[in-house]
């Protein structure tokens, strides 16, 4: 039975990609002219500045936020490339759940590729190498389908309905005679439907790095991309709707000029100076509250913010970000916003780092009182966009 689903899956696949017209060609485009300020200053684009410390037990620890995710209820925070735990935290920073399932066993894993959080049902899913894992808010398994096909992340539109981004070099392990036009799915787990919506047009760009960031969905709106490319694709109901092009001018990234280079000669010229102080390329963190999308590109500076305001059709970045307001941390760890507030997660040791540094003449800021009190805490930063 198991051998006839994934024909199923793999025909359809290989019947979509030869009859396909190439309907992306008529979607509408967008391009936002990407302002590049020299001085991003808090005051002019936050209200306010807020911290909560996520309180960790004495026998646990976070190594590295691989990802983290705001609910409006809860945090979830992804320690799994290392640490192969996903944290779950109330509003008031207290640990609820703890994802620690190692193993081979129903609901257990080796291994953890990306998670994403269910507002549908309300639940979390963890995508493994083989299957797709279901836990609630406690971190109970709750069920788990296995997956026909390799997939490198994911995001949920409908009861067991998904978006899966699946890159041409897994794709060719599973399907090495079709399939390879295409990088994004709707993947359909009960009705055991597959079918393309993306082509993929970025088996020639400069480099890759594993996505962890370039699917984000926003109710039925679906948003994807990836690293080099400058298009973010938005998805509606399981089809291309718009293509929103982010325009760096003289500063964009043109992958042709990478085009026929090997790995080593890619990296060579990556970190040519020439390239290094001209060129912003795009690394997708894709997050949107529907009116504001942010993402992040990446200079020789290191991850920079970069923020689209859909609802105003214009987008800006900087390369120097002056924290004016309290003081506090002039840079952005795994974004995520909500509800018009971006949040950012700090490890203790970042924050205090940053506070000894600093000379504050005796100032008080809610920033010095959250480092002055800190413990071995995680600080989740709350930066308030003024309307």
């Amino acid at each position: 039975m198991r051998k006839g689903v994934s024909l199923i899956f793999l025909l359809s696949i290989l019947m979509y990609a030869c009859s396909s017209n190439k309907t992306e060609d008529t979607v509408r485009t967008t391009v936002y002219p990407m302002e590049i300020k020299v001085e991003a200053k808090f005051s002019d684009i936050f209200e306010k500045i807020s911290y909560t410390s996520l309180k960790i037990p004495y026998h646990l620890n976070i190594t590295k936020i691989d990802k983290a995710i705001f609910t409006g209820d809860h945090y979830l925070i992804g320690d799994y490339l290392d640490g192969l735990k996903i944290f779950i935290f109330n509003q008031q920073g207290e640990l609820k759940g703890l994802i620690n399932n190692y193993g081979e066993g129903p609901g257990e894993y080796t291994a953890i590729l990306n998670f994403v959080f269910d507002s549908i049902n309300n639940q979390i899913e963890v995508l493994t190498v083989e299957r797709i894992i279901k836990f609630d808010l406690e971190g109970n398994f709750l069920e788990e389908f296995k997956l026909p096909i390799k997939i490198e992340n994911f995001i949920v539109t409908g009861q067991n309905e998904y978006l899966a981004f699946i890159p041409p070099y897994i794709f060719n392990e599973s399907l090495p005679n079709g399939g390879k036009d295409f990088d994004l799915f709707s993947m359909d787990l009960e009705e055991k439907n597959i079918d393309p919506i993306v082509p993929d047009v970025f088996s020639q760009k400069a480099f890759h790095f594993i996505e962890k960031g370039n699917l984000f969905v926003n109710g039925n709106d679906s948003y994807f991309s990836t690293t080099s490319v400058d298009t973010i694709y938005k998805i509606v109901n399981a089809k291309l709707e718009q293509k929103i092009v982010l325009d760096f001018g003289k500063f964009q990234l043109n992958p042709k000029d990478f085009h026929g280079l090997s790995s080593q000669q890619k990296a060579f010229k990556r970190n040519q100076e020439e390239f290094i102080n001209k060129t912003f390329w795009h690394y997708p963190h894709l997050s949107t509250d529907g009116n504001t999308l942010i993402t992040t590109y990446l200079n020789r500076k290191g991850y920079k913010l970069t923020v689209v305001e859909l609802d105003q059709g214009k987008a800006w970045t900087s390369p120097s970000w002056i924290n004016d307001i309290d003081g506090g941390l002039e840079w952005f760890n795994s974004p995520f916003i909500f509800e018009n507030s971006i949040f950012s997660f700090m490890s203790n040791e970042v924050i205090l780092d940053h506070y000894n540094k600093k000379n504050w003449n005796g100032s008080t800021t809610h920033f010095t009182e959250l480092a002055e009190n800190l413990s071995d805490e995680l600080v989740v930063i709350k930066h308030e966009l003024r309307k």
